[in-house]
């Protein structure tokens, strides 16, 4: 997997772009772990994520890339 960050790592090579990952406190490493995740797409849970200490308004323009769960993309 990973077919998300790898567009978002091409793109971060073209332009020069510093690129950070977002990550969720929920576990997320095996198939059955793929498929608990899989329902927050499905019922549209919010994913809770790790804190982080990213300061955005230091950017002039941010952009998001987010994989597609259960045919929508995965945010509320």
């Amino acid at each position: 997997m990973g077919y998300t960050k790898n567009i978002a790592l091409e793109e971060a090579n073209k332009t020069g772009a510093v690129l950070y990952e977002l990550k969720t406190t929920e576990k997320v490493d095996g198939i059955l772990d793929f498929w608990w995740c899989s329902s927050f797409g499905m019922h549209r849970w919010g994913m809770p994520l790790e804190k982080n200490d990213i300061d955005f308004n230091q950017f002039e323009e941010v952009t998001i890339c987010s994989p597609i769960w259960v045919f929508s993309i995965s945010a509320r």
